[in-house]
């Protein structure tokens, strides 16, 4: 086999040079979705896993205690395929959150190509889906571009019902269960104002923005006193 490279780096095409870039006063590092798969399915057996779906996360985290300086990742993982570690997409490094139209900008676009022309592994064509995106409260808000979870207007992720301040028990409550359900049609149509801050490069993608975000976590919604 002498027509084989000699390191696994030359075969995986892994690059080089680590490229990170200056993103909305932090520093930016893409990964990518392909070049993690291609390198992860390249041992499994792809006669019996033709098609993949593939869940996100998304979140931020503080490397330190007391420091405005935050990690956010983009990692994945395959459904079903429990002997394959999560992979790492992306990663920014900042005081705040990432600039959110820059921030999914290139994972969109990767993802798009990826949903559309498959990958070819081993030279067997593999279809890839979307399972969907696993985040807490606060994260499916800002990658969504809605309201906080106990904002008065737009915070629920299922449904229209309108918050009420408990001044006793100082907390938002959502007291009705009879408003309209949201759909990924009325997201994308922003019927309901109050529910959008700002546009998502999340809608570019062949995705249901309602079903295919998780429910929402019980830390936010029930242990930090939100009702």
């Amino acid at each position: 086999m002498m027509e084989l490279p000699k390191d696994a780096r030359t075969l995986l095409k892994t690059p080089s040079v680590t490229e990170i870039t200056e993103m909305g006063g932090g520093k930016f590092w893409y990964n990518g979705i392909r070049s993690n798969l291609e390198s992860a399915l390249l041992n499994c057996d792809i006669q019996q896993q033709r098609t993949i779906k593939l869940l996100f996360n998304i979140d931020g985290m503080s490397p330190f205690n007391s420091s405005l300086y935050q990690f956010w990742p983009i990692l994945f993982i395959v459904e079903d395929m429990h002997q394959l570690q999560p992979m790492v997409a992306a990663v920014y490094y900042g005081e705040s959150k990432p600039p959110l139209q820059l921030y999914l900008k290139q994972f969109v676009h990767e993802l798009n190509e990826i949903l559309r022309d498959g990958l070819i592994i081993n030279r067997q064509k593999v279809t890839v889906g979307v399972k969907c995106f696993v985040c807490d409260t606060q994260a499916r808000s800002y990658i969504k571009g809605t309201p906080a979870c106990n904002a008065e207007y737009g915070s629920c992720i299922k449904c229209t019902v309108v918050g009420e301040w408990d001044k006793r028990g100082r907390h938002m409550s959502y007291p009705r269960f009879d408003c309209p359900r949201r759909t990924d049609e009325s997201f994308r149509n922003k019927m309901d104002e109050d529910h959008h801050k700002e546009n998502t490069p999340l809608t570019d993608l062949p995705i249901d923005m309602v079903k295919d975000f998780v429910v929402a976590d019980s830390l936010h919604l029930f242990d930090l006193g939100i009702y």
